[in-house]
């Protein structure tokens, strides 16, 4: 039986909290998870998403199992991406890691189809318990 390969893209515009992330991944050793991209902002993300769903053939492009989004960033935002993979038939898991706790954030990102919501920086522990479980499934 092998392990089954999870691949996750993240978004973030902070540098710090992108190799923080990395560092928590890199640590908790889990089989089969593989960072495949960073994106430091929305737009770069859906640039990446809509190459690698376009993509018909074997490549560099892979399709992330997993979306870690923060929503706050300049330009297109975290909710740009979501509006954005509201129209999609195939999308990833989408856990939001933000530093907003309001209410309205919260409740916008939940109706957009976010699977779940975690706070920075204390979030970070349970997003790596939350793919250990996805990853393993």
């Amino acid at each position: 039986m092998g392990t089954r390969k999870c691949k996750i893209l993240l978004v973030d515009d902070s540098e710090s909290d992108r190799a923080l992330f990395r560092i928590a991944l890199e640590r908790a050793r889990i089989p089969g998870v593989e960072l495949i991209r960073e994106a430091e902002d929305g737009q770069e993300a859906i640039q990446y998403l809509q190459t690698t769903a376009s993509s018909t053939t074997p490549g560099p492009h892979l399709y992330p199992d997993l979306l870690v989004l923060d929503l706050k960033m300049p330009g297109n935002d975290g909710f740009d991406v979501l509006k954005w993979l509201e129209d999609r038939g195939v999308r990833p898991v989408v856990v939001v890691l933000s530093e907003s706790g309001t209410d309205t954030d919260i409740e916008q990102a939940l109706a957009l189809g976010v699977d779940k919501y975690l706070q920075k920086p204390d979030g970070l522990p349970r997003l790596i318990d939350f793919i250990r479980e996805f990853c393993s499934r």
